[in-house]
């Protein structure tokens, strides 16, 4: 068994081309800051054009694309670092938006990357999506060797819950489980649910609609502006019957957790040897 003795943290920020959904996210007031706290060694994959989501630079700045994403791993992995990944970037069912193309992390693509680089087990230890769609990644970043991963059923209405899970989590000695749970605060749903309103608001197909109510308008709103057709499932199916825009967010982000949920940050995992 290999167990790595420094830590890294490997952040995802990918939001070009999507001016919404960067106003929403920066309106949630999400601290980044988090994510790099604690650290032996930080690596952001970042567009050019993005300002840097932190006060203090990174140890490694790079571009946010399929292959520096694997690249990092590797490295990383080479040089003695065991990984938490935090994923800000949008997604569907396939996978995560990079510049390049989604990061697809199917059986395949792990075969693939396990032909090129020797590495049969990437030392991750926790995968921390805000990506939509994530629980339809959990199981491929298990099989590439993360201990424990978290990802949201459906649309993630509230990215924002990662500031108090990642406090928690920071702490050290609260699980990956509890740091997720303790997170799901009515506060944080709130802000979220507010900007939605505002969305709706913004639109002249939804301006009269009560998009947080539980009516047929809320459904179709919903269903038009959110929800993606996903592996043979109708966008209706994402949709909730007798339940409020409000519980149907709920629902949609609900964050569901695999693998070692006990895990804590002090935790130094160990992995099967691997050779390069």
């Amino acid at each position: 068994m290999h167990s790595p003795h420094k830590s890294a943290s490997l952040i995802v920020y990918y939001f070009d081309n999507d001016e919404w959904y960067k106003r929403l996210f920066q309106n949630a007031q999400i601290h980044l800051e988090h994510a790099r706290k604690g650290y032996d060694k930080v690596v952001l994959l970042k567009s050019r054009n993005a300002e840097l989501p932190f006060g203090t630079a990174p140890d490694v700045i790079d571009s946010p694309t399929n292959g520096h994403f694997f690249n990092q791993i590797v490295e990383l992995a080479k040089d003695d670092y065991y990984i938490d990944i935090f994923i800000f970037a949008h997604g569907s069912y396939k996978g995560f938006n990079l510049e390049d193309k989604k990061v697809s992390i199917s059986d395949s693509a792990q075969k693939g990357f396990r032909n090129k680089t020797g590495l049969r087990f990437a030392p991750i230890r926790i995968v921390y999506q805000i990506n939509c769609y994530g629980y339809y990644l959990m199981e491929g970043f298990r099989s590439f060797g993360a201990k424990a991963v978290c990802g949201s059923r459906y649309v993630n209405f509230y990215p924002n819950t990662f500031n108090d899970f990642a406090v928690s989590w920071n702490e050290g000695n609260v699980s990956f489980k509890d740091a997720i749970i303790g997170s799901n605060k009515s506060s944080s749903r709130t802000v979220m649910q507010s900007l939605v309103w505002l969305h709706a608001k913004s639109m002249r197909n939804w301006r009269s609609c009560n998009v947080l109510g539980s009516n047929n308008c809320a459904k179709q709103y919903f269903i038009q502006e959110w929800f993606l057709h996903v592996r043979g499932e109708p966008k209706e199916d994402q949709w909730q019957e007798g339940k409020s825009g409000k519980q149907n967010m709920n629902h949609s982000s609900w964050l569901r957790r695999i693998g070692d949920k006990d895990i804590t940050k002090n935790t130094r995992p160990a992995w099967p040897t691997w050779g390069f």
